[in-house]
């Protein structure tokens, strides 16, 4: 199951539509959703290159995890790994 998870999340780094990396048996995945601000300063939100599949993979965590946790970002738990998903646009 992580293999697969992988596979479609080392396909949207491709395209900058996510960010991850791993530690402690956890992934950590930022959604890149913010591209700036305008000349007003105003947040100027992201469009996906690959909106399809960001959409997979958020329901593929929605569908497969044993158990969720939400607080801030949301935290997916699996028998054997976890995965907290956040959003680029959380760090501004």
């Amino acid at each position: 199951m992580k293999k697969e998870l992988l596979e479609m999340l080392n396909k949207l780094e491709e395209t900058n539509d996510v960010d991850f990396y791993e530690s402690e048996n956890t992934l950590h995945v930022d959604f890149n959703d913010f591209e700036g601000f305008d000349e007003d300063g105003e947040e100027i939100d992201r469009n996906y290159e690959n909106g399809e599949l960001v959409h997979q993979v958020l329901s593929f965590l929605e569908n497969n995890c044993k158990e969720q946790e939400e607080d801030f970002y949301k935290k997916f738990i699996f028998d054997d790994f976890n995965v907290i998903v956040g959003y680029s646009s959380f760090d501004i």
